[in-house]
C-alpha cells in the first residue's frame, strides 16, 4: 500500500520530497530529492516509477541500493575507464603530438561505441569492428557530398560503379542530363589528386595572408556581436533578478503551505507555474555573454592558423572520417571542373577555406 508523496522540512530549512510506503507489513519511506532542485512535477514522475516497482513486489529502497552498486562497479570497469588508465600509464613514453592523436582517436572513434560498456562484456570481434569502422567504411566516400560541379554548380558526387571501383561525376548530368560535363573520375584517382591539391593549396605562402585577413575580420565581427549582447544583457539583468527574487519567495510560501496542508491540485498548479518561470529566468541569466572579451595579436592568429593547417594535413593522411569533418568545417566551396567537359582529360580544383572563430576561443 502506498500513501503517497509528501514534503519533509528539517529545522535548518532543508526540504526533501519523500514517499511513504509499506513492504511486508512494515512502514518505510524513501527520499526522492531535494527541493527546489527536484520540482514538484519531477517528484511526481519519480513517485510513479517507485509505485511500479511496488506493484512488481520489489522494494524500491533495496532496488536503489542495488542499482547504485551496479553503476559503481560498471563505471570502475568500463572500457573507457580501463582505456584511460592504460593511456595514463603509457603517456610518459610518448611524444606530446602522438599522445594527443591517441586520445583524440579514442574519444572520436572508440568511446562513443564501447566507452560505457563493462570491459568483461566486450568480445574481440566488437572491438575489431570499432577499430576498423572509421578507416574502412568512411574511406570509400571521403569527398562524397563535399564537392560541386564547376560547369553547372550541381553536386559532384558518386554516380556509379561498385566498391571499390566507384567513380565520381556531376549528378545533374548523370540523372537529369542538364549539364554537359559527362566526364567521370575513379575514386582512388580523385582522392589521391584532391588530397595532394588541397595540401599544396594550403601550403601556398600567399594563402596565409588571405586567411589571416579573413579570420581577423570574422573575429572582429564576433567581438562586436558579443559586446552588443553584453549591453542588452546588462539592461535586462536587474529586472530579471528582481523577478527571480519574487518568484523564489512565492515558491517558498507555496512549499510551506504544501508542508502544512498537504498537496492539493490548486497548490500544485501554482507551484508548477512558479517553477517554470524560475527555470526560464535562470536560462536567460546564465546565457548572458561575458563582458570581458579576449583580444589576439596578429602573430597569435597566424600561429593558430598554422597549427590548424598542420593538424589538417595529418588528418588527411591518417583519419578519413575526421578529415571529412574538417573539410566540411573549413571549406566554403570545393569545385571540380573538367578543362575539356566532354573528355575530362584535365580537372581543375578551386577551393575556398575558412577557419572558425569558435576554435580560437577554446
Amino acid at each position: 500500500m502506498v500513501t503517497g508523496l509528501y514534503l519533509w522540512i528539517y529545522r535548518d530549512g532543508r526540504k526533501y520530497w519523500r514517499m511513504r510506503y509499506w513492504q511486508a507489513a512494515k512502514e518505510k519511506s524513501l527520499s526522492i530529492g531535494v527541493y527546489p532542485k527536484v520540482t514538484l512535477s519531477d517528484a511526481r514522475k519519480k513517485r510513479e516509477e517507485l509505485r511500479k516497482q511496488l506493484q512488481a513486489d520489489l522494494d524500491p529502497s533495496a532496488e536503489r541500493k542495488a542499482a547504485n552498486l551496479r553503476k559503481k562497479l560498471s563505471a570502475e570497469n568500463s572500457f573507457e575507464a580501463v582505456a584511460l588508465e592504460w593511456y595514463n600509464k603509457q603517456l610518459h613514453t610518448w611524444v606530446p603530438h602522438h599522445a594527443e592523436d591517441v586520445k583524440r582517436r579514442l574519444e572520436s572513434n572508440i568511446f562513443p561505441v564501447l566507452g560505457k560498456r563493462p570491459i568483461g562484456q566486450i568480445e574481440a570481434p566488437e572491438l575489431l569492428q570499432a577499430i576498423r569502422a572509421p578507416t574502412e567504411s568512411s574511406r570509400n566516400y571521403l569527398f562524397s557530398g563535399l564537392m560541386t560541379c564547376g560547369v553547372c554548380g550541381g553536386t559532384f558526387t558518386v554516380v556509379g560503379g561498385k566498391p571499390p571501383d566507384v567513380f565520381y561525376g556531376c549528378r545533374n548530368h548523370r540523372y537529369r542530363l542538364s549539364c554537359p560535363a559527362r566526364a567521370t573520375i575513379l575514386r582512388d584517382r580523385l582522392e589521391q589528386q584532391l588530397i595532394a591539391a588541397i595540401s599544396a593549396n594550403l601550403r601556398r605562402p600567399e594563402l596565409e595572408q588571405e586567411l589571416t585577413e579573413e579570420f581577423t575580420a570574422q573575429l572582429k565581427r564576433r567581438l562586436e556581436l558579443e559586446q552588443k549582447l553584453a549591453r542588452e544583457a546588462e539592461l535586462n539583468t536587474p529586472k530579471l533578478e528582481q523577478e527571480r527574487s519574487e518568484c523564489v519567495k512565492r515558491a517558498e510560501r507555496l512549499v510551506d503551505a504544501i508542508a502544512r496542508h498537504g498537496i492539493s491540485s490548486f497548490l500544485s498548479a501554482q507551484l508548477e507555474r512558479v517553477e517554470s518561470r524560475l527555470a526560464e529566468i535562470d536560462r536567460q541569466l546564465t546565457a548572458k555573454p561575458a563582458t570581458r572579451l579576449p583580444t589576439f595579436r596578429d602573430e597569435q592568429i597566424r600561429e593558430f592558423l598554422r597549427q590548424q593547417r598542420q593538424y589538417f594535413f595529418a588528418a588527411l593522411a591518417d583519419e578519413p572520417e575526421f578529415a571529412k569533418r574538417e573539410i566540411q568545417r573549413h571549406s566554403k566551396k570545393l569545385v571540380m571542373t573538367p578543362e575539356t567537359p566532354l573528355t575530362g582529360s584535365w580537372w581543375k580544383l578551386r577551393a575556398m577555406w575558412s577557419y572558425s572563430v569558435e576554435r580560437m576561443y577554446c
